[in-house]
């Protein structure tokens, strides 16, 4: 297996309790779209994976969704998960964007850890 193969099997099992296709998630800590970029800056031994979250994992849910969902997890264990708006304005949408997504997510995660 190789090193990004083994990677995203560690995050496998939490992705996919989530339902998250594959094709969804990359190994990145950076998103951007029209014209706005959103970095993390991980050290060396964190791992942070994107989930493209609207046009990909959550296509079919009708209604409002972020752009992007980070999974993170430091050298330590302890994990994160951040979820992404880009928007150049109209901050207020963005957070009925964030809230709606975080809805989904508590609603397919079923009890779930995350």
């Amino acid at each position: 297996m190789s090193k990004r193969g083994s990677k995203l099997a560690s995050v496998s099992k939490w992705l996919a309790a989530l339902r998250i296709p594959r094709e969804c998630i990359e190994e990145k800590s950076s998103a951007e779209e029209q014209g706005r970029r959103f970095v993390i800056r991980p050290d060396n031994k964190d791992e942070i994976w994107r989930v493209k979250v609207d046009a990909c994992w959550l296509s079919s849910v009708d209604g409002k969704k972020v752009d992007f969902m980070f999974w993170g997890q430091s050298a330590s264990g302890k994990r994160l998960v951040l979820l992404v708006e880009l928007k150049g304005k109209d901050y207020g949408e963005a957070l009925k964007q964030i809230d709606a997504t975080l809805q989904q997510l508590c609603k397919t995660a079923d009890g779930k850890e995350f």
